[in-house]
């Protein structure tokens, strides 16, 4: 991709009702780009209809000569309309600006350019929110100022909050065992971000997530959610198994035989406080940023690993026998 050459930018060219596509693609250098568009932080806009190939008798090229840049209309290098089937306006000017690999704008760019190329995103999404205002006559000017800090937000929490889990995700340790004949991996992890289990979900190299956060508060989450897959995790006796060894440190006896059903219920149980056992989700947390105050385990993160492992073994042994909820 040609890099650019400094060119003084006053104005810029774009269509009416931008949608999400045409703002990110001026939003773009009116972030990264002022070495190489000088004053395009302060541009105003000039809209015209969708497809214009030129303006004032001008094509885009001698447009952006005089200081105008024209962003998913004209034809230029801010267009792909014509131009490329794999290439959105805003992924086009990121090549353009040289930020393409740059790591907290990978989901913003990917999002874009799935939506704008095959309209992937769901009802209530930022594109689906940028087209509803336009839709509902809002002030063009303040749809784009909104587009535009909703860029920022999702860069931001990307590069101080996924870009640290992602770290920290290459820094797990793995653990592999065999269930019902396949081999799976169990992850520890040392980690206080709250993005770990999506780093890990994306990755798909794992099936469940050990997580010790720096209070001490430990989580565990089955990263395997679908029940059509097999071996699905059945995190029941996970959940039996740690409460009973945080009873043991704490003193407290629990007759697993008498309290079956308790043991694998959802939420806490009056014995083990510490420790909320949310069956949907198949998670088992030990506190966490919705729940600061509860103690820390007392259970070794090496010993819940191997609960975790013995705890999913028994399930597949027991699970026709397993007790249900209403279950006496």
């Amino acid at each position: 991709m040609e890099r650019l050459k400094p060119i003084p930018i006053h104005s810029v060219i774009t269509h009416w009702a931008p949608d999400l596509d045409a703002c990110c693609a001026d939003w773009l250098p009116r972030q990264y780009g002022h070495r190489f568009f000088p004053g395009i932080e302060k541009a105003k806009y000039v809209f015209v209809d969708a497809g214009t190939t030129h303006y004032n008798g001008r094509n885009a090229d001698q447009l952006e000569a005089e200081g105008s840049l024209m962003i998913d209309v004209g034809g230029g290098r801010g267009d792909h309309h014509g131009r490329t089937e794999t290439d959105c306006a805003t992924t086009l000017m990121a090549k353009l600006l040289g930020i393409e690999r740059r790591p907290e704008l990978q989901r913003l760019l990917r999002y874009v350019r799935a939506n704008d190329l095959s309209g992937a995103g769901a009802t209530s999404d930022l594109a689906d929110r940028i087209a509803t205002r336009h839709r509902l006559g809002y002030d063009i000017l303040e749809t784009i100022r909104y587009a535009h800090a909703e860029f920022s937000f999702i860069v931001e929490s990307e590069r101080k909050l996924y870009l640290p889990a992602l770290a920290d995700y290459e820094k797990a340790q793995k653990v592999t065992f065999e269930l019902n004949g396949q081999e799976l991996r169990l992850a520890i992890v040392q980690s206080d971000s709250s993005l770990l289990g999506r780093v890990f979900g994306e990755r798909k190299d794992a099936a469940v997530l050990i997580q010790r956060m720096s209070t001490g508060q430990v989580s565990v989450l089955r990263l395997n959610d679908k029940r059509e897959i097999v071996p699905y995790l059945d995190m029941r006796c996970v959940a039996a198994l740690i409460r009973l060894a945080e009873a043991g440190k704490r003193g407290i006896k629990i007759d697993p035989a008498a309290h079956k059903l308790r043991l694998t219920s959802d939420g806490t149980i009056d014995e083990v406080p510490e420790w909320y056992y949310f069956e949907k989700m198949g998670g088992i947390f030990n506190g966490g940023p919705k729940s600061p105050g509860t103690d820390p385990t007392r259970v070794h993160i090496d010993d819940i690993a191997d609960l975790v492992i013995r705890g999913l073994k028994m399930a597949v042994e027991l699970a026709d026998k397993l007790p249900r909820k209403g279950a006496a």
